[in-house]
């Protein structure tokens, strides 16, 4: 991995990190009667029974969460975007599952997928080399030999490698507003400029969150993706 393409990457996750810390320190009044349900720092994954969830080992020390939201036929891979984990796709991956078997990856270094620490020199183990790799190892594991892949966002970086370095495992790539970070990622420097658009009563709920999110950046997050990174208490 090229020492650009490490500072890319890294930089970009910090800058993820920085803004999620902004936004973690918000408070809202305590939940009652009444009162929308709040957001905790960790998805309430139990309350989640249509999905079978397990971790599949992909590396010493390195365990990934892998849901399986059911169906028959061939599987379909959900990789997620900077920030997000598997959950994501709960109330997506539904639309899928009469014609195939559809799983989802939390890729490393997101909860509940282990957060190993990048061995440094070099920093590796979050290069789109690995995180492709990953993705493999958990097919294997899994006994899968080839599927159709979807990603969004950062994992557009995973599709690519994956086409290219393990053909034999793809059917088709879908790239749902995918990037590739493994080169460069001009359009990240904006979001700082847009989030000093938010104001404090943004962060007084989750739905008021979303609104925001809407509202400021055109995009709505779903609630798993928001619980993992936002708390209000």
């Amino acid at each position: 991995m090229k020492q650009s393409q490490a500072l890319v990457l890294f930089g970009s996750i910090a800058l993820a990190t920085m803004l999620s810390t902004i936004w973690v320190n918000a408070r809202a009044q305590p939940s009652g009667a009444g009162q929308p349900p709040v957001c905790i720092d960790t998805p309430p994954y139990d309350t989640v029974p249509y999905e079978a969830e397990k971790f599949i080992s992909v590396a010493p020390g390195v365990n990934l969460e892998v849901l399986d939201w059911g169906g028959s036929g061939e599987t379909m891979v959900l990789l997620t975007g900077l920030g997000d984990n598997a959950h994501v796709y709960d109330y997506f991956a539904f639309q899928f599952t009469d014609f195939f078997h559809v799983i989802g990856i939390t890729r490393r270094g997101w909860l509940p997928s282990s957060q190993p620490l990048p061995s440094s020199p070099p920093r590796t183990g979050y290069d789109v080399e690995t995180r492709a790799a990953d993705d493999i190892k958990v097919l294997d594991a899994l006994g899968i030999n080839k599927a159709v892949f979807v990603g969004h966002s950062i994992s557009g970086s995973e599709l690519s490698k994956i086409a290219v370095t393990y053909p034999s495992y793809v059917d088709k790539l879908v790239y749902l507003d995918a990037v590739d970070l493994s080169e460069r990622f001009d359009r990240f420097p904006e979001i700082p400029s847009a989030f000093m658009l938010f104001t404090d009563s943004d962060s007084k709920s989750i739905f008021t969150l979303q609104a925001a999110y809407a509202r400021i950046l055109a995009t709505r997050e779903p609630i798993p993706a928001t619980c993992l990174s936002y708390a209000f208490d």
